[in-house]
C-alpha cells in the first residue's frame, strides 16, 4: 500500500512487532499510554500513574508538581516510560516517542506541567527522538500550553485546525498523529454516493464508496490535502489500518449485532477494502494503482444512477461502459477543484446500470493501464487463494492466510453471493479460524465454517511439526458450499522454499507481442504489460533471448541487442534480476537445428571463435552501458548436439525439412556432435561411439573428434567472454530432456574434456514432448528422473543446475499446475550434504503464449493466466 511507519496504540509494544519493524523497514512511534492521572474509565492506569514502583528513583529527582510523595521509587509512570525507552532506544525503526493518546489531562491547567516532565525523561533517557502526544482537545491544547512543550504537536482529526495550530505553536511541524477514521464495509455501496458524517443504515453497514465518517472525524482526502498543501505537515497514522472487535462507530449506539469497527483500511478479515487503493495511489511511489468501484452486479438498478470511482496514480483516465466511452476525467488542482475529492479520486457520477462490463483506461505520460470489472453470472465455484512464494514453518505455530472468493465460470467475483464454506483440512496442519469482514457478524471465528461476505472471506491454517528425519510435507485446505464446485490449496510445511531459489519467465516475446496487439491480461482481464505481470505471479527474474541479425531471417528487430535491453530495462524498473540467452543465430536454435548466422557462413573454426568471442562482448557491454548487468548467461541454447550447425530448412517457416529416414539433413557443421543411437553420427569414430554407448568411459582430449573439439572450443571461448565484461555472473551450459542423465553424462563429459567450463548446469524439461515423442510415458516419472540427475550431476561435475525452461500443456491446465508445483516443491528440495541447494532456480517458457501459437505457455486464448501460472506463483 505504501505504508512506511506504524504508530503502536496505546500500549508498550511487543519486542516481535518492532523486530519485525527493523526488518522490513518501517518507521514506527511508540506509545504507552492513554491516560495519565486522570481518568477515562473507572479500572485505568490513573490509578498507577503517581504510586510508587518497585524501582529505585534516579536523580535528578522529580519536580515537586508530580513526584511521588515517596521520594525513594520512581512512580508507575516514570518506571514504565524507563523500561520502554531503554528497551527500544537502539532499535533503528523506532523515530519518536509519543507519551499519551487524547489523555484527559490536556484540558487541566497544570497539564502542560505533566507533559514536560514526561517529556524530559524521553529527552534524559533518549536525546536522539523527538515527543510527541495525540491531542483532540485543540482548544485546551493551544490555549493552555499542552501542544507547545511538546517537540512535535500531534493533532487527532481536527484537520480543519491543523492551519491555526502551526500559526499558533513554536515548533513550525505539525503531525497527524490520528487522522481520517473513515468507516466502510467492504463490498458495501450505498445510494447516492453523498459525502456523509455519521450516516447509518438498516443494516448495520457503512459505503465503500469511502464518503462517509464519524461526525469528529475526515475523508482521506483532506489530509492528503494537507500533506500536499502544508510542507510543515510531517505525515499521518491512519486510524486505523485494520478493523478490531469493539468501537463500531457509527453504530456505537444500541446497533447490535454490529461489534467491530469500521474505520479499518482492511477489514477484520485481512481482505484489502477499496479505500487501501486510495491510500495506494497516494503513497505507493514505485508501482502503479488502478482500482475500480463499485462491483457490477446489481440485478434490479438497470438504468439507475450507479457512480463509478476510479482509484489511480495516473492523471487521468476514461470509463467505458459495454463499449461506449463516458468521456475522460483528470484530477485537479488545489484552485480548479470544487471539492477535495476531486483531487484525488477519478469520479464519473452520472453513470447508469446496465449489465455488461465497464472498462476503465488510464492514461499516464509513457504507460497506459486498463481494469475490467464485468457483471457476474450465477456463482459456479469457489477459488482459494495462498500467499505469494510462501509456506508453513514446521514448528506447530505458523499461520497460513487463504483467502477464498465465490466466483462465475468464468472466475468473475460474485459480489452477492455469501454461502456458508466448509472447510476440510488434510495433512500436516489444521484448520485455526476463519472470518469474513462482516462486523455485524455473530459466527465463531474458530468453527471449520463460515459464510461469506459478499463473495469473499478468509480461513486460517496452522502448521504442524515435522518427525525426524523428514524434509518436508503438506497440508491442503479444501473449501465446499452447497450447490458450487469447491476448491482447495496445497502448502508446504518444512522446505518449502530453498535459499535463494529463483522463479523467473522467458519473456522473449513481449516486443513483438505488443506490436501485434496481443496484450495479456491479469485474471480479471485487465490488460497488463507482460514483465509487470510476471512478476504479481512470483516472478524474480527474466529471460531473454539474443539473436544476431533477425533481420537478415526475414523477423524484423525482434531480439536483436536494441530490443532486448527494453525487456532487460523493464525488468530493472522492476527490481528483477537478467538472464541473458545467447543463440549464436540469426533465428531460434534448439536441439534439431542452429543455424549458422548468414554472417558467420564459411568461416573457420578459429574465426567462428572469435565471432562468438566479439558478439558476447559487445553485446554484454552495450547492455551495461545502459546500466543492464546479467546475472546469468547462457552460452548456447539447448546445445544438445553441439551449437553452430545448419539444416535444410523450409523457406516459408525457417523450420528443418526431415529427410526420408525422419533425420534433419545437416548442410552446415562447425561443432555438431551426435549421440549414438538418437541421431547419425558424423563425426564420433566407431570406437569412441562404442564407449560412449556403453558407458564405459567419458571422452578424452585425445578422441574428441573435429566436431566435439570444436563444440568444447567455442563454448570455452563464449564463456571467457562472458567473464571478462561480466565476471561475477554465472554461465550457464543448456541442454534439454533433463531427465536423460546418459545425454548429460556424454555432452558434459565432452565439454569437460575438451577444456571447457561452465558455472550453472542448465535444463530444459517439458513432460509434454517427452512423452508425446516417445521418450518416456509417465509424467511423475519423468519429473523424479530428473531430480535424481540433478543430484548426479552434482556429485559428477560439481556444479548445481537450473530448470531453466519449464512448460506445461496450457490446454490441460488443472494436469499442468499439479505437475508444475510436483517440480517446483521437488526441486527446492535438493541439496547437498552440507545443506547447499542443488537447483537454484525455474524458468517458465513462454508463459505468455497462447495455446494457438505454442500450447505450453501458461496463459489461455484469452491471454488470461491459467492455473498453472498461480501455481508457479504460490509455489
Amino acid at each position: 500500500m505504501g505504508c512506511d511507519a506504524i504508530r503502536t496504540s496505546h500500549n508498550m509494544p511487543a519486542p516481535e512487532l518492532v523486530e519485525l519493524c527493523d526488518e522490513m523497514g518501517f518507521m514506527m512511534m511508540l506509545e504507552p499510554f492513554d491516560e495519565w492521572e486522570k481518568a477515562k474509565c473507572e479500572g485505568g492506569y490513573h490509578r498507577y500513574f503517581y504510586e510508587p514502583s518497585c524501582y529505585p528513583a534516579i536523580s535528578p529527582a522529580h519536580p515537586d508538581e508530580v513526584r511521588s510523595t515517596t521520594a525513594e521509587y520512581m512512580t508507575w509512570a516514570e518506571a514504565d516510560m524507563v523500561n520502554m525507552l531503554r528497551h527500544y532506544r537502539n532499535n533503528p525503526s523506532v523515530v519518536m516517542w509519543s507519551v499519551g493518546n487524547e489523555v484527559p489531562t490536556q484540558g487541566s491547567d497544570e497539564g502542560y506541567k505533566v507533559a514536560t516532565w514526561l517529556r524530559d525523561i524521553c529527552h534524559r533517557e533518549d536525546p536522539t527522538r523527538p515527543v510527541t502526544s495525540g491531542m483532540d482537545q485543540i482548544d485546551n491544547a493551544l490555549d493552555k500550553g499542552f501542544a507547545a512543550v511538546l517537540d512535535i504537536p500531534g493533532f487527532n482529526y481536527r484537520a480543519h485546525r491543523y492551519e491555526e495550530g502551526y500559526s499558533r505553536l513554536p515548533q513550525g511541524l505539525v503531525l497527524g498523529s490520528e487522522t481520517a477514521s473513515t468507516v466502510s464495509s467492504r463490498g458495501v455501496y450505498k445510494f447516492p454516493a453523498t459525502k456523509r458524517a455519521g450516516a447509518m443504515y438498516p443494516d448495520h453497514q457503512s459505503s465503500s464508496y469511502d464518503l462517509e465518517s464519524c461526525w469528529w472525524s475526515n475523508i482521506p482526502d483532506v489530509d492528503f490535502a494537507n500533506a500536499d498543501d502544508h510542507p510543515w505537515c510531517i505525515g499521518q497514522f491512519v486510524w486505523t489500518g485494520f478493523d478490531y472487535l469493539g468501537e463500531p462507530s457509527p453504530y456505537d449506539t444500541d446497533a447490535w449485532p454490529s461489534h467491530s469497527s469500521l474505520f479499518g483500511i482492511i477489514d477484520l478479515a485481512s481482505i484489502p477494502k477499496d479505500r487501501y487503493y486510495l491510500y495506494r495511489s497516494q503513497w505507493n511511489r514505485k508501482d502503479h494503482t488502478l482500482h475500480v468501484l463499485p462491483h457490477w452486479t446489481w440485478p434490479g438498478r438497470e438504468g439507475e444512477v450507479t457512480p463509478v470511482f476510479v482509484y489511480t496514480d495516473a492523471p487521468q483516465a476514461e470509463l467505458f461502459v459495454n463499449g461506449r466511452s463516458q468521456g475522460i476525467q483528470r484530477k485537479k488542482s488545489r484552485e480548479e477543484a470544487a471539492d477535495v475529492t476531486e483531487r484525488y479520486r477519478l469520479m464519473w457520477n452520472e453513470v447508469k446500470y446496465e449489465p455488461g462490463e465497464i472498462c476503465v483506461k488510464a492514461y499516464y505520460p509513457d504507460d497506459t493501464l486498463q481494469q475490467t470489472v464485468r457483471t457476474a453470472g450465477k456463482p459456479h465455484h469457489l477459488e482459494v487463494l495462498g500467499q505469494d512464494g510462501h509456506g508453513l514453518e514446521p514448528d506447530g505455530n505458523d499461520l497460513y492466510y487463504l483467502r477464498i472468493r465465490v466466483v462465475d465460470k468464468d472466475g468473475n467475483l460474485c459480489p452477492d453471493a455469501n454461502p456458508l464454506v466448509h472447510f476440510n483440512v488434510k495433512g500436516n496442519g489444521s484448520f485455526r479460524a476463519a472470518a469474513n469482514g462482516d462486523a455485524t457478524n455473530l459466527e465463531l471465528f474458530h468453527l471449520p465454517q463460515h459464510h461469506a461476505f459478499n463473495g469473499e472471506l478468509t480461513a486460517i491454517v496452522q502448521a504442524g511439526t515435522l518427525k525426524t528425519g523428514k524434509n518436508a510435507t503438506t497440508v491442503t485446505l479444501t473449501a465446499s458450499a452447497k450447490g458450487l464446485a469447491s476448491g482447495s490449496a496445497t502448502i508446504a510445511v518444512g522446505g518449502y522454499k530453498a535459499p535463494g531459489f529463483v522463479k523467473g519467465a522467458d519473456i522473449g516475446w513481449a516486443t513483438e507481442y505488443e506490436s501485434e496487439g496481443k496484450n495479456v491480461k491479469d485474471a480479471n482481464g485487465n490488460d497488463r504489460e507482460m514483465t509487470a505481470l510476471m512478476k504479481d505471479y512470483g516472478c524474480q527474474a527474466v529471460r531473454c533471448r539474443v539473436w544476431i541479425a533477425p533481420e537478415a531471417k526475414g523477423h524484423g528487430k525482434w531480439c536483436n541487442r536494441e530490443d532486448v535491453l527494453e525487456k532487460c530495462l523493464r525488468a530493472k524498473r522492476l527490481g528483477m534480476d537478467v538472464m541473458i540467452n545467447f543463440h549464436y543465430s540469426d533465428w531460434w536454435v534448439d536441439p534439431a537445428k542452429q543455424p549458422i548466422p548468414l554472417s558467420w557462413k564459411g568461416h573457420s573454426l578459429e574465426q567462428i571463435k572469435e565471432d562468438v568471442r566479439q558478439h558476447t562482448t559487445e553485446v554484454l557491454q552495450y547492455l551495461k552501458q545502459h546500466g543492464i548487468t546479467p546475472r546469468w548467461v547462457q552460452v548456447g541454447n539447448e546445445t544438445t548436439y553441439g551449437m553452430l550447425w545448419s539444416v535444410e530448412e523450409d523457406p516459408a517457416t525457417g523450420w528443418p525439412v526431415p529427410a526420408a529416414d525422419g533425420r534433419n539433413t545437416i548442410t552446415d557443421a562447425v561443432a555438431r556432435i551426435d549421440r549414438p543411437g538418437r541421431l547419425t553420427a558424423h563425426y564420433l569414430s566407431d570406437e569412441v561411439r562404442r564407449k560412449v554407448a556403453e558407458n564405459e568411459a567419458l571422452p578424452s582430449p585425445k578422441n574428441l573428434t573435429p566436431g566435439a573439439r570444436a563444440y568444447a572450443e567455442i563454448f570455452r571461448t563464449g564463456y571467457e567472454a562472458v567473464k571478462s565484461v561480466c565476471p561475477k555472473a554465472k554461465v550457464i551450459v543448456h541442454l534439454d530432456d533433463g531427465f536423460d542423465r546418459e545425454l548429460y553424462d556424454w555432452n558434459l563429459g565432452i565439454l569437460k574434456a575438451g577444456g571447457a567450463k561452465w558455472d550453472i548446469i542448465g535444463m530444459s524439461l517439458y513432460t509434454y514432448w517427452a512423452i508425446n515423442e516417445g521418450k518416456r510415458h509417465d509424467a511423475d516419472a519423468i519429473v523424479d528422473e530428473c531430480m535424481a540427475n540433478i543430484v548426479h550431476l552434482n556429485e559428477k561435475f560439481g556444479t548445481p543446475s537450473m530448470l531453466v525452461e519449464v512448460g506445461m500443456d496450457a490446454l490441460n491446465p488443472d494436469e499442468g499446475a499439479r505437475l508444475l508445483k510436483r517440480i517446483l516443491r521437488n526441486a527446492q528440495l535438493l541439496e547437498d550434504s552440507d545443506g547447499n541447494p542443488l537447483c537454484l532456480g525455474a524458468f517458465y517458457w513462454e508463459p505468455a503464449c497462447r495455446p494457438s501459437q505454442y500450447r505450453l505457455g501458461a496463459f489461455d486464448e484469452t491471454g488470461r493466466p491459467t492455473a498453472i501460472m498461480s501455481t508457479f506463483r504460490d509455489n
